[in-house]
C-alpha cells in the first residue's frame, strides 16, 4: 500500500510540474529528433516524461519518445527521454544521479564503444542504455526489452545523431559558460608533460590518437572545471582515455573527483595516487559489477585530478591497467615536484619556458 501511493504521489508530481512548466516542454523541443532524423526507425509516440534528480522522489520534467525499430516484426522499441537544465552544473548533477542511484540494473561511466561521449556518459552492463550529457542537456536512450548484440552500432549511432543535434541548439550562454571555464583550463604542454612518456610508453604499444575533447568536471551545484580529455584506440576494441583538470584549489580537486567517483558507479573509484593503497579494493569491486568492460580509476594530487579510463570489449586486463594508473601517478608525481622546485626562491634550473609560475596555480 506505501508503494502504490508513492507511486501515486509521484505521477502526481509529474502531471503537476507539466502543468505549472509548460514552457519546459517547449523550451526542450529544440533538442528532441524529428519523425524523419532517425533512419532505420519510426516514431510513434510522444509525450512528457520525468528525469529522478534527487533524493525523496525529486523529479525534473521533460520529454519522451517512443521508436519502433524498422525490420523488428515483434514491435521492439526504443525509448528517447530527453531533459534541459537551467545550467550546466545542475545537468551535470541530475543526469549522474539519474543514472547511477535511480535506474535499475547497473550502468557505469563509459559508452559499448569505449569513447565518452559529450561531456559525460553512463552504459548499462549489457550495453542496452546509455545516458548522455552535453551542456545543460541530458538524454537516455535505451532498448528496453530483446537488445540484441547486434543493436549496438544502432544505439551508438543514435546517440551521435542526438550529440549533434544538442550541440547544434545548445544556448550562447552554455558556450560562453565554457568559454568562462577556459580561462583555468590546463595548458596543453602542461597536458602532454604528464601523458607522453605514458602513451609512449609499452604499455600504449599499438595505441593510436582517437578523440579530444574539453571534459567538465563538477565542484558543486553552480560551479565547473575544465579540464582535457583524450583517448586512444587500439584495433575496434579497446580505448584508454586520461581526462586531466587543473583546480584552484587542492578541497577543490578532491571535491570534483569525489563526486565524479561517487557517480561512475555504484561504488566509489577515487585513489590516492601517491600511496594507491585502495587501487586493488576498488579494482576488485568494479569487476563485480558486472561493468568489467569499461574501467576507470580517478585519482587528485595536489590541485590535479585525473581519470584514467580503458574500455575493452573482451574484458579489460587488470594487471595492465594498474601498470597503466601507476605509471600515470609516477608521472604527475614528477610534473608536481618539478613545478615546486619551480616555485621555489632562488630556482636556477632551467625550464625552458614550460612551467611560468603564473600557470602553475
Amino acid at each position: 500500500m506505501l508503494n502504490n501511493i508513492k507511486i501515486i504521489d509521484l505521477c502526481f508530481f509529474v502531471l503537476i510540474s507539466i502543468l505549472i512548466f509548460p514552457e519546459l516542454s517547449s523550451a526542450q523541443e529544440k533538442f528532441v529528433l524529428g519523425k524523419n532524423e532517425l533512419e532505420g526507425f519510426t516514431l510513434s509516440g510522444q509525450g512528457p516524461t520525468h528525469f529522478p534528480i534527487g533524493p525523496n522522489f525529486k523529479v525534473y520534467p521533460g520529454i519522451r519518445q517512443t521508436w519502433l525499430i524498422n525490420g523488428k516484426t515483434d514491435g521492439e522499441t526504443l525509448i528517447i527521454q530527453y531533459a534541459e537544465f537551467s545550467t550546466s552544473p545542475i545537468a551535470f548533477a541530475a543526469i549522474a544521479y539519474s543514472a547511477i542511484k535511480s535506474s535499475a540494473g547497473s550502468w557505469g561511466w563509459g559508452t559499448s564503444s569505449g569513447s565518452i561521449i559529450g561531456d559525460g556518459t553512463w552504459v548499462t552492463g549489457d550495453e542496452s542504455g546509455l545516458f548522455i550529457l552535453r551542456g545543460n542537456v541530458g538524454v537516455r536512450a535505451f532498448i528496453p526489452v530483446n537488445y540484441q548484440p547486434t543493436d549496438k552500432h544502432k544505439l551508438l549511432n543514435v546517440t551521435n545523431i542526438l550529440l549533434n543535434k544538442i550541440e547544434s541548439n545548445l544556448s550562447p550562454e552554455i558556450f560562453a559558460f565554457e568559454d568562462s571555464l577556459k580561462q583555468n583550463q590546463i595548458p596543453t604542454n602542461k597536458y602532454e608533460t604528464i601523458t607522453e612518456s605514458v602513451v609512449n610508453s609499452e604499455l600504449m604499444n599499438g595505441f593510436t590518437p582517437h578523440s579530444t575533447w574539453d571534459s567538465k568536471w563538477l565542484v558543486d551545484s553552480t560551479n565547473m572545471a575544465m579540464g582535457i580529455r583524450k583517448e586512444w584506440r587500439e584495433g575496434g576494441n579497446t580505448v584508454i582515455g586520461f581526462d586531466i583538470c587543473r583546480f584552484e584549489s587542492v578541497s577543490a580537486a578532491e571535491q570534483a573527483a569525489e563526486f565524479l567517483g561517487e557517480y561512475s558507479i555504484y561504488s566509489g573509484n577515487k585513489i590516492n595516487l601517491e600511496t594507491r593503497d585502495s587501487l586493488s579494493k576498488i579494482m576488485a569491486d568494479w569487476i563485480k559489477t558486472r561493468m568489467g568492460k569499461n574501467m576507470s580509476i580517478l585519482g587528485v594530487m595536489d590541485n590535479i585530478a585525473i581519470n584514467i579510463y580503458q574500455y575493452d570489449s573482451t574484458g579489460v586486463d587488470t594487471t595492465s591497467f594498474r601498470a597503466l594508473v601507476k605509471e600515470m601517478a609516477e608521472q604527475i608525481g614528477n610534473f608536481n615536484n618539478l613545478r615546486s622546485q619551480q616555485q621555489r626562491p632562488g630556482y636556477g634550473g632551467d625550464t625552458g619556458g614550460l612551467y611560468p609560475e603564473t600557470e602553475l596555480s
